[in-house]
């Protein structure tokens, strides 16, 4: 199948070849309507801007780049942290960037050359995955959810979130809680593919309490102590640290004891949780080990016989004043 090229762009978008470096470079300005025909016809023909060039230069940029949905999330930022030790010892920078659904997002990506990339796949389009790994820049997966497999040669990290749940659940029955609810993240409705979601549903004793649907710390608040009231739980496993402290916050604004009445647990043993009072109970992902493993398999990717690889970690759980 014959590579699709610049010029083949630039002749389809009606546009000059330089037109079309210039919006996949995003350095010069080009008409809204001259940059939506490019776009179009880059997404139409399947074009991968740099990739052949990247490959033909075989030059090391020195830069990787961590791609996730929230860079103000305490989980990310110490991920961040991790890796950036781990690079600048490797001769690498490394660089965090907030996922976008725009269409010239991936290609502003690509065009920049990095060394390798590691991506949130919880959070990102798949199509943008897809596009990442068939441009031969070795890229690196971070699973929290099922995902079916992609084509090309990749890396996947498992933060071991789903058998975390499943030990974190029998541990909250045997301190003696009888009903668990779960909180989900932001807005989003719970995938059945989720680590975390699935986790709780395979273990959970009785009827599943969901508490989701929030756009916010107030309405999150709000909506757990609804949820206790009529539902009666006397344990709550959020998503993350950041939802727990929330809803520790909500609860004793409405005259409910944690850990006495209701017990609290998140996931990712962010310093935040680990120094409030009382102090947070967490299932933590071992960042230091993503960072290692995240190398590893770069390395394993430049490998000219590379095959796709998984790395499966486990958990840990980290005891706090709120079980």
């Amino acid at each position: 199948m014959k590579k699709v090229t610049r010029a083949d762009v630039a002749k389809d978008a009606r546009v000059s070849p330089t037109v079309v470096s210039f919006v996949v470079n995003n350095n010069r300005y080009v008409s809204a309507e001259k940059r939506e025909r490019v776009l179009a016809s880059i997404k139409k023909l399947g074009y991968i801007p740099n990739a052949s060039a990247r490959a033909l230069r075989g030059k090391k940029t020195g830069q990787i780049l961590v791609l996730v949905s929230n860079i103000h999330s305490s989980h990310y930022l110490e991920l961040i942290d991790k890796i950036e030790s781990e690079a600048f010892s490797r001769g690498y920078f490394a660089s965090l960037c907030r996922i976008r659904n725009d269409e010239s997002f991936i290609s502003s990506i690509l065009s920049k050359n990095y060394d390798a990339i590691l991506v949130d796949g919880s959070s990102s389009n798949r199509n943008e995955i897809q596009r990442l790994i068939s441009s031969n820049t070795p890229t690196v997966i971070l699973q929290a959810s099922e995902f079916p497999p992609f084509e090309g040669v990749y890396g996947v990290i498992n933060t071991g979130l789903y058998e975390g749940t499943i030990n974190l659940m029998s541990r909250i029955y045997d301190r003696g809680r009888k009903r668990i609810a779960y909180v989900h993240r932001f807005v989003t409705e719970p995938k059945s593919g989720d680590f975390r979601y699935r986790g709780y549903i395979d273990s959970i004793r009785g009827d599943a309490i969901v508490i989701k649907g929030h756009r916010s710390n107030e309405d999150l608040q709000r909506l757990v102590v609804q949820a206790y009231r009529e539902r009666g739980f006397d344990a709550l496993f959020c998503r993350d640290d950041n939802l727990a402290i929330t809803a520790i916050y909500g609860l004793k604004k409405a005259g409910i004891d944690v850990p006495e009445e209701v017990s609290v647990i998140g996931v990712d043993s962010t310093i935040r949780g680990r120094e409030m009072i009382p102090s947070l109970a967490s299932l933590k992902i071992d960042r230091e080990r993503i960072a290692n493993s995240f190398f590893e398999l770069i390395e394993h990717l430049k490998e000219e016989d590379a095959k796709t690889k998984i790395i499966k970690l486990d958990t840990a759980f980290v005891d706090g004043e709120s079980l």
